[in-house]
């Protein structure tokens, strides 16, 4: 899976369905490696300012939180 292209919107889409594509552990830990990593690179490649950096970062962490739960909830409901 990559992105379409490389805009802003378009990597964070990306980023966004590649977390909710997370079917394991090592994969959700790779994923929140992968939101780390386009922070730094926002953060160093751009002039956006500290505020608008953390909203984005906020929310896909958000994204990723969310998509953690329900697949540990959907889980636990399968074992037991």
């Amino acid at each position: 899976m990559s992105a379409e292209s490389n805009t802003p919107i378009d990597i964070e889409t990306w980023i966004v369905k590649t977390i909710n594509s997370c079917t394991s552990i090592p994969q959700f830990i790779v994923a929140r490696k992968l939101i780390n990593l386009y922070y730094n690179k926002i953060s160093a490649e751009t002039e956006l300012s500290w505020s608008i950096r953390n909203a984005i970062k906020d929310r896909l962490m958000n994204e990723y939180k969310s998509s953690k739960s329900n697949w540990i909830q959907t889980n636990q409901t399968k074992n037991g």
